[in-house]
């Protein structure tokens, strides 16, 4: 994601440039709430540094409405209108598609959110702003699907040979791979498979395709990135913290597949398990107030993979132990998770059943695969 065209290459700035320049041409045709949002959103695209008022603010209340239910609504009213506006009929298209990706997504580094999305009304409002810059600047750039995916993969490496620089329109594809591979555009599917397969892991590209990836739930895809990341340990921390950065903005299949990876390769759920698993339930919530070398963090991602173990946990003395299996049973079945509870203070153990009962309410029932993927809604 890009703020001002002089972020971009250089050849796409202008480009960037000659697409605004057209379009207030025919600016003084469009009703005025398009074109306060155009006139917002080029004054901040050509500012080279940050402006008092950004596009984002302006955007904001036309976004903010209780008028807007669905996301239809938003797009029938003045946002569509500017989009469609900006953007040419085919970005436009995948714009709207990209937004039902999103819906519902709790992106970590957002804070502001919209009533737009059906039964979980929450959009980040940075989500469409990105959005919006990111397809109007790849749309100007006049490129074909062949053309950006060469561009995805276009690197150099800097003059001490110590690193490698992801070049050209890259950075700003994301959404655009996002709906393709969501969209099961095979020719996309295959370009990014055979990049992946005859990748020698030292081209860091690879991590433009992670978070398309991840939302799209493509498992050869999946699989293959897996292998890039976590297999060269120079590379699995970007890959871990990619993951946990998206939380349940991935689809609820990928996290299916990344759980039964893990549960077949011992190293996988050591680089990530423990991550994942707090991510999922912080220690705190857990009981867990001391664990200075990550021995019941790490007990507690162990777990969550491995249901005798779980069992053996629930019939340990140590009620930290108990706990941590709780939450493993609860991130599968939150019932489950309530009913071996209550049976357990029933048989005596120290357990707070209202402590427990909070739990229930406040965490088990929000981190259960099935509410999780009512949460993400059918990227399918």
């Amino acid at each position: 994601m890009y703020s001002h065209i002089v972020e971009l290459p250089e050849g796409l700035q202008e480009k960037t440039r000659n697409r605004i320049i057209d379009l207030n041409a025919t600016l003084n045709r469009q009703d005025e709430d398009v074109q306060a949002l155009f006139n917002a959103f080029q004054k901040e695209l050509l500012s080279d540094e940050d402006t008092e008022e950004e596009f984002i603010d302006v955007l904001f209340p036309y976004v903010d409405s209780e008028k807007i239910l669905e996301m239809k609504d938003m797009m029938a009213g003045p946002v569509g209108r500017f989009v469609r506006y900006v953007l040419s009929e085919d970005y436009y298209k995948l714009f709207e598609k990209y937004l039902q990706i999103e819906k519902g997504c709790a992106v970590s580094c957002c804070s502001e959110t919209v009533p737009v999305g059906g039964k979980r009304p929450l959009l980040h409002i940075n989500v469409i702003d990105w959005a919006i810059k990111d397809f109007f600047a790849l749309d100007a750039s006049g490129l074909d699907d062949e053309e950006i995916l060469m561009s995805c993969c276009t690197i150099e490496e800097s003059e001490d040979g110590e690193y490698w620089q992801i070049q050209d329109i890259a950075y700003i594809t994301t959404e655009w791979l996002t709906v393709k591979l969501v969209s099961r555009d095979q020719t996309i599917i295959d370009f990014v498979s055979d990049e992946l397969d005859k990748k020698d892991y030292s081209d860091l590209s690879c991590q433009i395709f992670i978070t398309p990836i991840l939302k799209s739930a493509n498992f050869q895809l999946l699989n293959s990135i897996i292998a890039v990341f976590i297999h060269q340990e120079e590379y699995a921390e970007l890959f871990v913290g990619q993951v946990l950065s998206l939380h349940v903005g991935i689809n609820p299949k990928s996290m299916m597949l990344l759980i039964d990876s893990m549960n077949e390769d011992e190293k996988l759920k050591e680089i990530m398990g423990p991550s994942l698993f707090e991510m999922l339930f912080p220690k705190e919530d857990m009981g867990i107030e001391e664990d200075p070398d990550g021995e019941l963090l790490k007990m507690a991602a162990d777990c969550l993979f491995n249901s005798k173990l779980r069992n053996q946990m629930l019939s340990d003395n140590n009620p930290h132990k108990v706990y941590v299996a709780l939450w493993a049973t609860g991130f599968y079945d939150a019932d489950e998770a309530w009913n071996v509870a209550n049976e357990l203070i029933k048989d005596g153990r120290p357990l707070s059943k209202e402590v427990v009962l909070t739990y229930y309410k406040n965490h088990w029932a929000k981190k259960s695969l099935e509410v999780i993927t009512q949460r993400i809604g059918n990227l399918s």
